[in-house]
């Protein structure tokens, strides 16, 4: 501590050691009360409202022997996110996020939010459809650092963004609706052109029956889903209804996932088919040693299925490992060694790991 208090000698020509004393404390004081700027978000007061900046990056190193006979190794930028709340009313508000990575720069959410009481909210424009618990988590929350298969390809179109009204009500608390109407097309390259006139309704209900375990339902009617290899799909052969049924549920320090979506097409009148299931186990722990201040342990088990109604890839089944460290609750870097076995060809080995800051 004596080491930190500044010399005052220097000062005996200008100051007698009673009032430098007396400023160095006062300095001390106010510096030691300031947050960690970690913790500080910009926030900027106007005549209309309150605007909060807030974001996160995520840059990302990958190894893989997919698709080729030696292993490939590639760093990118996975996200880089900046979002805008601004609060133009108590009960009115308005989010913008943006996305930048290395070779584009894309607009997420663009929605604005009316409190129409304490318990029912609108939201209208660009937005998350109410649909799957692990699409709704947001990335920087992911404890496995990406999402499963069968929701980042089978349903990226589907289970992305899309413009459309969404209401949200919570009549008790334990138990929340989500009913929304949109395009159906999504965002992504086949956006342009609104080929589902009948318009997509998603419903989904969340029920705690017991603290920190919940319980959820999803559903959806006349959907058309983009897929990495079908970015454009054809009306008639890309119109599906799809189902999902998720559970979550904390101990403690250990937080348990498990979800699974089922989808069958329209034009075929066929009973709903398995897309895919998994199961996520993380265990957090405090650590003060070497910098950190946690930890994470823990793994996902995931399959995929190959064939109809939806997925164009083959099944597939993933076991993920995972160790994370916490050197600042804002700051993390998380270790994923993934192990594929599809249905078709050998083993994919590939290795990704993720440093992450918040702000």
């Amino acid at each position: 501590m004596s080491s930190a208090i500044v010399d005052v000698s220097r000062f005996h020509l200008c100051f007698g050691k009673q009032t430098c004393f007396l400023i160095c404390a006062v300095l001390f004081i106010s510096f030691a009360s300031w947050p960690p700027l970690a913790y500080a978000k910009p926030d900027v007061k106007s005549k209309v409202g309150r605007t909060t900046l807030s974001g996160y990056t995520q840059v990302q190193f990958q190894a893989t022997n997919d698709g080729s006979t030696e292993s490939h190794t590639s760093f990118e930028v996975r996200r880089g996110r900046l979002q805008l709340e601004a609060k133009l009313k108590k009960e009115l508000s308005l989010r913008i996020e943006f996305d930048a990575t290395t070779t584009q720069v894309k607009t997420r959410d663009l929605y604005v939010r009316y409190d129409i009481g304490r318990s029912l909210t609108l939201k209208a424009g660009q937005l998350k459809k109410p649909f799957s618990y692990g699409r709704l988590r947001a990335a920087r929350n992911l404890r496995i650092i990406e999402r499963p298969t069968h929701i980042r390809k089978d349903f990226q179109g589907y289970l992305g963004r899309n413009v459309g009204l969404l209401t949200e009500w919570e009549p008790i608390q334990s138990v929340q609706f989500s009913l929304g109407i949109f395009n159906g097309s999504g965002v992504g390259p086949g956006a342009g052109t609104d080929n589902n006139d009948a318009k997509d309704f998603v419903g989904r209900v969340e029920f705690e029956p017991f603290k920190d375990l919940t319980l959820g339902l999803n559903a959806s009617s006349h959907s058309v889903v983009q897929t990495i290899q079908d970015p454009f799909p054809a009306f008639a052969d890309a119109r599906f209804t799809g189902y999902g049924a998720d559970v979550s549920c904390d101990f403690g320090n250990l937080k348990l996932i498990a979800e699974g979506l089922f989808a069958d097409r329209l034009v075929i009148d066929s009973d709903a088919e398995i897309i895919g299931l998994y199961v996520t186990g993380v265990y957090k722990r405090i650590v003060e040693a070497y910098g950190l201040v946690a930890m994470e342990h823990g793994g996902r088990l995931e399959y995929k299925d190959g064939g109809d109604p939806l997925d164009t890839l083959n099944s597939v089944i993933s076991m993920t490992p995972y160790v994370g460290f916490y050197f600042h609750s804002k700051a993390k870097i998380q270790i994923n060694p993934i192990l594929r076995f599809p249905g078709e060809g050998g083993a994919i080995l590939e290795f990704v790991t993720q440093a992450q800051i918040e702000f």
